[in-house]
């Protein structure tokens, strides 16, 4: 996150929402090419506390395509680290299953 939180301090953007910002849906789109801020705030979470117009004033900033790269290689390693997160806690589940089915008593 280091180097995503560097583009995005050279973008002028303001870190705290747009680094949230940047690993969701809007971070995607940023990466598609969309650099409208209003329409990027438009891809906030519901749940989201931030309110939009904070959003929108966060992600005004520079749009240099080496910054968008780094974003994007950025995005690139934390989805695929979330996935490599998921595989593993799917084979817990299945080992743990297998284990209760055997009658073995919990790990200490």
């Amino acid at each position: 996150m280091l180097h995503t939180q560097q583009a995005l301090s050279q973008m002028n953007l303001l870190l705290r929402i747009a680094l949230s910002a940047s690993t969701g849906v809007t971070g995607q789109a940023m990466v598609a090419g969309e650099r409208n801020p209003a329409r990027l705030a438009a891809f906030r979470a519901s749940n989201g506390t931030t309110h939009v117009q904070q959003i929108i004033k966060a992600l005004m900033g520079t749009w240099q395509s080496e910054h968008r790269f780094i974003v994007a290689q950025a995005l690139a390693l934390f989805d695929h680290d979330r996935e490599r997160i998921a595989a593993w806690d799917q084979k817990l589940v299945q080992l743990l299953g297998t284990r209760e089915s055997r009658g073995e008593p919990d790990a200490p």
